[in-house]
């Protein structure tokens, strides 16, 4: 199975999750949130019947848990702080969808079954000149039905082939706005 179809099938069981479990909320934090997704790290915010509040946080191997007021209110204000910035439910339910649509598209290789290091690449053109956080994508005319796409940053790493038709269709969808601010 390829690495595009596990995650698929990974991103399929998120919105199972939410349909088997109506009181399971998925939400997905956009790229641009960067490093702030990561403030509070893995927690979960527990209220005891007698009132008190509790914050757990698990990293390998051990579990940690917060008892005292101050440190559980900081902690909770900051994952309210994150929900707020996150997509709704439904958003990130569509934009779960559509990037299932996009893996069904791709194939990753290591080695490009194309001469990719022959294209003539195209920058994006939101890209600073840096390399920031951008793709670089081979012209059309040289591939007969693929898309070739790699990192900006990594042009000599793995690269992305996409159907042409997968392709045309994500640059359709974020030209339409399907995947809200991402």
């Amino acid at each position: 199975m390829t690495q595009a179809l596990v995650m698929r099938e990974q991103l399929q069981h998120l919105l199972d999750v939410t349909e088997q479990y109506p009181h399971i909320t998925v939400q997905v934090a956009p790229f641009d949130l960067g490093e702030r997704t990561g403030a509070i790290g893995n927690v979960t915010l527990i209220e005891l019947e007698d009132g008190a509040r509790w914050a757990y946080s698990e990293v390998m191997g051990k579990g940690h848990i917060v008892e005292d007021p101050d440190a559980v209110t900081a902690v909770s204000r900051s994952y309210d702080r994150l929900r707020a910035e996150v997509l709704p439910g439904r958003n990130s339910a569509n934009l779960i969808h559509a990037v299932m649509r996009g893996l069904s598209n791709v194939t990753t290789s290591q080695r490009p079954a194309h001469p990719m290091h022959h294209a003539d690449w195209m920058k994006s053109s939101y890209s600073e000149g840096d390399g920031g956080n951008c793709i670089e994508v081979a012209m059309a005319t040289q591939f007969k039905d693929i898309v070739p796409v790699r990192d900006s940053k990594d042009r000599s790493g793995p690269g992305l082939e996409f159907s042409a038709a997968g392709w045309s269709a994500f640059v359709s969808a974020v030209r339409g706005g399907e995947f809200g601010t991402v």
